[in-house]
């Protein structure tokens, strides 16, 4: 055999096309006898092989999962400042930086994020400067937490509702179990209880526990949901889940879809 092949695609499923036929064989390529091929893929699903590729089991391939969890406050605080120290002076009241990590933290912990909403703070501290040149100047030099409050209203609000609307189907159903379940914690054996039901009543093909809770993670990577477990030896009895998203935003973006506007008025 030759020399070792490593393969890195980013964005992986945007090469789904023709029913996968394309990642089948790049998945196939890399699990072959004394194949020299490594195969990495790299997509912001963890659930991408599931939903885009259900019979890749039943060719023999089962891809090792490596999940990359979201940044927590204190990683995206030390990545602000790495980035504010390269300024000349200070810039923004350590206030305001608390307010958009934690904020971002506990939303989807993307420094993408963090960064677009600490330039539209930037934005409307610049805007309020000018505004107040012809009213003798304000005594507010750096950005406050009132305008990184206001930027991160304008910056999170819309892409949550956006990225509720485009996730896969059965992560939008669980979502939708939990909000006509109405209760604060709910244990995953109850939501999946819930959630088989209501693709039972709706003529779908529901997920496996397995697969179902690996849905449940990747809600929990995107910050919609915390997944919890028991301080005793964790079983699956023992974990729970609770929502860090306000109900009103998931009946908000899910009344949109027509097949969960009626679920959700039923």
């Amino acid at each position: 055999p030759g020399e070792m092949l490593v393969l890195v695609l980013d964005e992986l499923d945007h090469l789904f096309q023709n029913q996968g036929d394309v990642l089948y064989d790049l998945f196939s390529l890399a699990e072959i006898k004394a194949s020299n091929v490594v195969l990495v893929g790299i997509a912001n699903s963890i659930d991408l092989t599931l939903r885009l590729l259900p019979h890749l089991h039943t060719i023999g391939v089962q891809p090792t999962m490596l999940n990359f969890r979201a940044y927590v406050h204190s990683d995206l605080y030390s990545l602000m400042y790495e980035r504010l120290h390269s300024l000349d002076g200070p810039v923004f009241d350590p206030k305001a930086v608390e307010l958009l990590c934690r904020k971002i933290a506990a939303t989807s912990g993307d420094m993408r994020q963090c960064l677009n909403a600490a330039f539209a703070a930037l934005e409307i501290h610049v805007a309020h400067m000018k505004q107040s040149e012809g009213k003798g100047g304000s005594d507010k030099k750096v950005v406050d937490w009132q305008h990184m409050s206001l930027a991160l209203g304008k910056c999170l609000k819309l892409p949550l509702i956006n990225g509720m609307r485009a996730l896969p189907q059965h992560q939008q159903m669980i979502l939708c179990s939990i909000a006509l379940m109405q209760e604060g914690e709910i244990l995953l054996t109850l939501l999946f209880e819930k959630y088989n039901e209501m693709c039972k009543t709706n003529k779908i093909s529901a997920l496996a526990f397995n697969e179902f809770e690996n849905a449940c993670t990747s809600l929990h990577d995107q910050g919609l949901v915390a997944l919890n477990k028991s301080k005793k030896k964790a079983n699956l009895l023992s974990k729970s889940l609770k929502l860090k998203v306000k109900m009103a935003d998931i009946r908000f973006s899910l009344q949109g879809i027509r097949f969960f506007h009626n679920i959700l008025n039923n």
